[in-house]
């Protein structure tokens, strides 16, 4: 449905990223030659402006079809045109930026192999800087039309909803908040005595299965959507049945709106429609780039950071006898077990007698440094070596120890599912203040939601924040 119904809203938005791209070029061109034409004037312009002179305005022109067919396609690959993608925006800025990056990869190997004419280093620079933000400033113009009240893209296509419960609720929700989709609702069927003649998201129940081809003929039905919670479940072979000999398309929801978490999407596993409810976004392309984010940030902190480390060294070994560093069993992603390091802050016997407890207000157990460095996060600068080693992320919820997750686990509905994120020194439930002596319901809660929504973008927005709202912390204990 949406394949066939969103076709023509895809085709505009590719039109819409051509004549960004296009824009791009120019704009880089144009700059770029403004710039070659200060560049006596201003003396930093001599060491970034090439003094070679600039090829002609209609070399760049013929080089532009390519451009538009490699970005058009680096976008594709991108699945930014695929159909359950081809809402015109908000579309993920990653995505986008892979595939003009892809793009560009391609049109510097083409001015490798292109001997004829040097192109401009610095116009493929500013190009690159300019594409990505018209494409995503074009996209965003473009849904704003499509929002707009009345405004549609091809014909519209009526719908009825069998079943008024929660999940054809939910469909009537997002045709509504959708209408790019051209789908227009005409009622609903539902065999509930006191859910007749109720108005659910402006549409009517309209009558009860029994009447599903009169109203189908009646109000000149394109799509049936078949929305039976799963107890009925039995039902949707009668709805097939009474259809069989209507022309309509029909549309089976599947009931799993009360065990979704973390991702759901549809795939084809070998021919066969597989649904997919708890699959980490740590996988393939955004586990390579969370990686090397990871090494290159934690590497850099680790080097702005050596003389505190170094200080902190200094401070721990004079105010207690015993190690410098504190290894500690904690898990992490898909409930691995690792050695997590920490500048020691309690004494060596500290869990002699009493086993694995939660540290508390005032303990006893802290060396003479210790509560400053467990309250300034302080404590924590090693764990950096663990990102290097690839136990921890820089960025994710935080680890536990294996003892007290076996409590956890059973006390707090989906608390396994935080261990599909690789665990991180800082998390979104830290800058929201849910560290240590917290509500864990509540850490849990703000844990998944970064795992669900998680970005390179939303990453660095966390590591930002993290000096003001995450370091430090009165409940650190």
């Amino acid at each position: 449905m949406i394949r066939r119904y969103s076709a023509v809203p895809a085709l505009a938005i590719a039109v819409g990223d051509a004549l960004a791209t296009t824009a791009a070029w120019f704009v880089a061109y144009f700059s770029y030659a403004a710039l070659k034409s200060a560049r006596g004037s201003l003396g930093i312009l001599e060491r970034l402006v090439s003094p070679a002179p600039l090829p002609a305005l209609d070399v760049y022109l013929g080089f532009l079809p390519f451009i538009l067919v490699v970005t058009l396609w680096g976008f594709r690959l991108e699945g930014l045109y695929d159909p359950e993608r081809a809402r015109p925006f908000p579309c993920p800025p990653g995505r986008i930026l892979r595939g003009a990056f892809l793009a560009f990869l391609l049109l510097l190997a083409a001015t490798f192999f292109y001997r004829e004419v040097s192109f401009s280093r610095g116009i493929a620079a500013l190009y690159l800087a300019l594409q990505s933000g018209l494409v995503l400033a074009s996209r965003a113009g473009f849904r704003r039309l499509l929002m707009a009240e009345g405004m549609r893209l091809g014909p519209r296509y009526r719908v009825l909803i069998v079943g008024a419960g929660r999940l054809g609720q939910a469909v009537a929700q997002r045709i509504l908040e959708n209408p790019w989709a051209s789908l227009r609702i005409q009622g609903f069927l539902d065999d509930r005595d006191e859910r007749q003649g109720k108005d659910y998201f402006g549409a009517a129940v309209i009558g009860r299965l029994a009447d599903l081809v009169s109203r189908v003929h009646e109000h000149r039905i394109h799509q049936v959507f078949v929305c039976l919670p799963r107890r009925e479940a039995d039902r949707v072979d009668d709805v097939v049945a009474a259809l069989a000999e209507e022309t309509v398309d029909i549309r089976i929801v599947p009931d799993v709106l009360h065990t979704v978490s973390l991702h759901m999407h549809v795939e084809d596993f070998l021919g066969l429609p597989l649904v997919s409810i708890r699959e980490s976004p740590y996988h393939g392309w955004n586990r390579f780039a969370k990686r090397a984010f990871d090494v290159a940030a934690a590497g850099a902190i680790l080097l702005l950071a050596s003389p505190v480390l170094a200080g902190v060294a200094i401070l721990v070994k004079l105010t207690s006898r015993g190690p410098l560093f504190y290894r500690q069993e904690r898990m992490g992603l898909d409930g691995r077990t690792f050695r997590m390091l920490k500048f020691r802050s309690m004494r060596v016997d500290a869990e002699a007698g009493t086993g694995a407890v939660w540290a508390a207000k005032d303990d006893p157990r802290r060396t003479p440094i210790g509560k400053i460095l467990r309250m300034t996060s302080l404590d924590e600068l090693p764990q950096f070596f663990n990102v290097l080693m690839g136990d921890m992320s820089i960025v994710g919820p935080r680890p536990e120890r294996p003892v007290f997750i076996e409590e956890f686990k059973k006390a707090i509905p989906r608390y396994m599912l935080r261990h599909k994120m690789k665990a991180g020194i800082t998390g979104w439930a830290q800058i929201h203040g849910w560290r240590g002596n917290t509500s864990l319901r509540k850490r849990i809660q703000y844990d998944l939601y970064y795992i669900e929504n998680w970005s390179l973008a939303l990453d660095l927005r966390i590591i930002l924040m993290t000096p003001f709202r995450g370091m430090v912390a009165r409940n650190a204990y």
